[in-house]
């Protein structure tokens, strides 16, 4: 019973790993091209946001980017199927996150006996399965 337990902790752990670097990655590159946009257009570029005082070089116009979204009003269409309409952009979402799932982040990782390959799921068609989600998405 515990092996199995440590199997999908592992499962869930390398899961974890890949939604949080992909996510991470997501708002950093988000910020890398605000700034370098600034640059191009000879611009100050995204640094006004600030938390008591400090701006740290605009690395908080994320949250108030999500702020601003969380409080912004909801426009459904009149006819429109209000849980699909919501839904919609999540399918999106969903298949461009499941096709990191079959991108290795590195070698296989020895632990004792124990071999835990760094990928959150092991293909051998993992190319395929790539521009299978992506093409969803």
């Amino acid at each position: 019973m515990s092996a199995t337990l440590t199997d999908l902790g592992i499962a869930l752990g390398r899961v974890g790993f890949v939604m949080l670097f992909v996510l991470n990655m997501g708002g950093l590159l988000t910020w890398v091209e605000r700034k370098q946009s600034a640059v191009m257009q000879d611009r100050i570029g995204a640094n006004r946001a600030s938390i008591f005082g400090l701006r740290l070089f605009g690395l908080f116009h994320p949250l108030a980017d999500a702020l601003k979204m969380l409080t912004k009003e909801d426009f459904v269409p009149a006819r429109a199927d209000r849980a699909l309409f919501n839904l919609a952009p999540l399918v999106s979402v969903v298949f461009a996150l499941v096709a990191f799932a079959a991108i290795p982040f590195g070698d296989v990782l020895r632990i004792g006996s124990r071999e835990i390959p760094l990928q959150a799921v092991t293909l051998n068609a993992g190319i395929l399965y790539v521009f299978a989600m992506l093409s969803l998405g």
